[in-house]
């Protein structure tokens, strides 16, 4: 009887030991795996030291967001709609060079921007707007806000791209008052998915 419940308690604490092997073994792993596998990118904004600095799209004190990203009941809209003036000076964020410098229907005059820090940026609804090619710096004028294209009144349509994905421009910038950036560096989902349905991009 003795030996039995002897023999009873010393499988009882293999099975713990094993249990706590098991789970002991399973936390190292996973924390591997993590130390394998970035969580996501990590974007150098700017970096004052480097000479490599960052503006806001526009000069104000304080900022309407007139559309913000994300769904609407025209359809998902990709940017965020910042209410201006017609006339007023439009700035490169970041330090670039000018990809594109067009006209469409609906983004009416529009520029997008390839950044050294890797993001793309776009521009739409301008009136007059800086050739293709064009070297700018963070602050630099690249065009006048307008009313082109698809449009019911004077605003900036701001998009931003990082590798050809879709972001969401408060990610960087806080628009709640004067306009600000967020953080020097940015990390950003390792996987980010352009919503499926209709793009309202005006």
């Amino acid at each position: 009887m003795i030996f039995t419940k002897n023999f009873n308690y010393i499988i009882k604490q293999i099975l713990f030991f094993g249990l706590f092997i098991l789970f002991f073994d399973f936390k190292i792993q996973a924390q591997k795996k993590e130390e394998i596998e970035p969580t996501g990118y990590v974007i150098e904004l700017y970096n004052l030291e480097d000479k490599k600095f960052w503006s806001p799209p526009f000069i104000t004190e304080r900022v309407l967001v007139s559309s913000p990203f994300g769904w609407r009941s025209s359809g998902y809209h990709p940017g965020i709609d910042l209410a201006l003036k017609r006339g007023e000076p439009i700035l490169s964020v970041f330090d670039g060079v000018i990809k594109t410098s067009a006209y469409n229907a609906g983004y009416g005059n529009y520029i997008v921007i390839t950044h050294d820090n890797g993001l793309e940026t776009l521009y739409a609804h301008l009136d007059a707007r800086v050739r293709a090619g064009s070297r700018v710096r963070a602050g630099q004028l690249i065009a006048l806000s307008g009313n082109t294209g698809w449009s019911t009144g004077a605003h900036l349509h701001f998009e931003i791209y990082y590798q050809n994905k879709l972001l969401n421009p408060e990610w960087f910038f806080d628009f709640s008052g004067k306009i600000t950036v967020r953080s020097q560096f940015i990390r950003l989902p390792m996987q980010i998915i352009l919503p499926k349905g209709k793009l309202d991009r005006w």
